[in-house]
C-alpha cells in the first residue's frame, strides 16, 4: 500500500484538514500552557470563587477560586499526554506481537492469538478497575491496567495484515534474494500496514482520551489538585445546577478532541477503502 498516495488522498478532504488543524491547535495550546495560561492552575483565591467569565478569567473561576481557563490548558497536557503515551505503547506492543504472529505463523501465532482470546473474555472496564483496585489508584497504575487489554486490537489487526502481506510475491522475491526476516518485516511488511494501523491508532486515541478522563472522573486516575479534564468534570458535578461552566469547559474540550480524531480516523478508513478499490 502506497503511503504517499494514502496521505495525498486523505488530505484532499477539507474536513480532514479542518479537524486536524483543531487537534493541532489544542495540542499546541497544551504544550505552550505555561506561556498562554494567565494564572497558576493550582492558585486558590476563595474571594473570587465562582466568578463569571471576564478578561482576567476567560472561563471564570471554580469553587476554590482557581482560573478555569488556566486549568483547562494545563489539563490538555495531562489528558492528551497520558492518552497519547498509552495509545502509543499499546500500538507498539500490539503491532510488534501481531506482525510476529502473522509472519511466523504456526505455534507462535497460535500462542499469541490464544492470549488475545483469553484477555478478550474479560470486560475491559471491570478488569481495569479490578487491577487498579489491587495495585492502587493513580494515573500510572491506570495506564498499566489499560495496556494489559489495549494492545489486543492492534495485535489482531496487524496479525491479519502481516499474514496477508507475507504471502505476496514481493516478500517471496525478497526471501529468494536472501533478505533476513528482520529486513523483510521492516522494509516490506511494516511500511505496507502503516496506513491501516494509523487509522486504528487515531480512533483508539479518541477512545483512550475518554477512558483516561473517565477513570479520573471516578477518582482512579489523575488525583486532585492536578488539573485533568475528567477530574475537573468530577469536581464540578456538585455545582452543576448553580455553576454549570465548571463542567462545561472541560467537557467541551473532551467532546471537541474526541469528535475530531474520530472524524479523522473515519476519513483515513475511507481513504484506505478507496485505495484498495
Amino acid at each position: 500500500m502506497n503511503v504517499k498516495v494514502f496521505f495525498k488522498k486523505l488530505f484532499k478532504r477539507k474536513m480532514t484538514i479542518f479537524f486536524t488543524a483543531i487537534v493541532v491547535v489544542i495540542i499546541l495550546a497544551g504544550v505552550f500552557a505555561p506561556i498562554l495560561a494567565p494564572h497558576d492552575p493550582l492558585e486558590q483565591n476563595l474571594e473570587l470563587k465562582f466568578s463569571m467569565p471576564s478578561r482576567e478569567y476567560p472561563m471564570g473561576t471554580d469553587n476554590l477560586g482557581r482560573c478555569i481557563f488556566s486549568r483547562v490548558l494545563y489539563a490538555t497536557r495531562t489528558t492528551l499526554g497520558f492518552s497519547l503515551l498509552c495509545t502509543f505503547l499499546a500500538a507498539a506492543i500490539g503491532i510488534a506481537l501481531g506482525i510476529i504472529a502473522g509472519y511466523k505463523g504456526g505455534v507462535v501465532d497460535m500462542v499469541i492469538m490464544r492470549i488475545c482470546d483469553v484477555l478478550y473474555a474479560f470486560p475491559a472496564l471491570v478488569l481495569v478497575m479490578a487491577i487498579v483496585g489491587f495495585i492502587g489508584v493513580g494515573i500510572t497504575n491506570v495506564i498499566i491496567a489499560m495496556l494489559i487489554l489495549q494492545w489486543l486490537w492492534y495485535a489482531r489487526v496487524s496479525r491479519n495484515l502481516a499474514a496477508s502481506e507475507s504471502v505476496r510475491s514481493y516478500v517471496a522475491a525478497a526471501r529468494l534474494c536472501g533478505a533476513s526476516d528482520k529486513k523483510i518485516i521492516f522494509s516490506h511488511i511494516l511500511p505496507n500496514i502503516i496506513p491501516n494501523m494509523l487509522a486504528i491508532f487515531t480512533v483508539d486515541f479518541g477512545h483512550t482520551i475518554m477512558s483516561i478522563s473517565g477513570y479520573s472522573f471516578l477518582g482512579l486516575g489523575v488525583q486532585a489538585p492536578d488539573p485533568e479534564w475528567g477530574a475537573m468534570i468530577s469536581e464540578g458535578r456538585n455545582f452543576i445546577n448553580t455553576d454549570p461552566w465548571l463542567m462545561f469547559w472541560p467537557g467541551i474540550m473532551i467532546l471537541l478532541v474526541v469528535v475530531a480524531v474520530n472524524i479523522i480516523g473515519d476519513n483515513m478508513r475511507d481513504a484506505l477503502d478507496s485505495q484498495s478499490v
